[in-house]
């Protein structure tokens, strides 16, 4: 997992992992204890046919979709 702080301030929480099997817990527990602007679980084997998961305030996203944004 990644923080990204703003002014010692979480801004972003990012998790990486190899498939899309519903969101991770620590992604979860950490959004919720820290609320950070954006969590994001970056996926490398998207489920079929999605581009793009929203679970409650966490976004899940394919890593070839977010790469291509940088």
């Amino acid at each position: 997992m990644f923080l990204i702080t703003d002014r010692h301030k979480a801004y972003a929480s990012i998790e990486c992992k190899l498939r899309a099997e519903g969101i991770d817990s620590s992604l979860r527990y950490f959004s919720e204890k820290l609320k950070p602007k954006y969590a994001v679980q970056v996926v490398r084997e998207p489920e079929k046919g999605k581009s793009l998961s929203v679970f409650g305030k966490i976004l899940s996203v394919p890593a070839t979709v977010l790469l291509s944004l940088i």
